[in-house]
């Protein structure tokens, strides 16, 4: 026990390398909990769950078809109360390949998304090509809502 306390040199070092090794450890525990507090964070979270959205009926196509001779989709989609909506993309599916119309005050000047609890009609137009597979999709927040197969007018 004499010849540790008369060697100070080396009982230093042993207590620096616990210090560093106490000071790393609260380092890491302290970047855990930062970290763990930015991703539960609401902002990293999904703002919807899609799931939910689309048992809940959230957005419903009520009816759609297409217009031979306008060459366009008519279009009615319900929204159902109690869901704060901050978009609403519209998907045409054809032969494969697809296009979409995006809905929001940001993008679409004379595009409105639907009141909450009632019905919104929508006209999109420039439909050259269409088939009795041909499919209309519903999103909102990048969610697929709802779909229906285009019947003719």
């Amino acid at each position: 026990m004499r010849n540790l306390m008369s060697n100070k040199k080396g009982l230093s070092s042993v207590v620096s390398v616990v210090l560093i090794i106490m000071l790393t450890a609260s380092a890491i525990s302290l970047i855990g909990l930062l970290l763990k507090d930015m991703i539960s964070n609401s902002s990293f979270s999904p703002q919807v769950d899609c799931l939910e959205y689309k048992t809940q009926e959230v957005l419903k196509i009520v009816s759609v078809c297409y217009s031979q001779e306008n060459r366009e989709i008519n279009l009615a989609i319900q929204r159902k109360s109690g869901y704060d909506l901050s978009g609403l993309s519209l998907g045409y599916v054809h032969d494969g390949k697809s296009r979409r119309w995006n809905c929001d005050p940001m993008t679409c000047g004379g595009c409105k998304l639907p009141e909450e609890g009632t019905i919104r009609n929508y006209f999109l137009g420039g439909i050259e090509s269409y088939s009795s597979e041909s499919e209309i999709r519903v999103y909102s927040e990048n969610c697929q809502i709802d779909s229906e197969i285009i019947r003719p007018c």
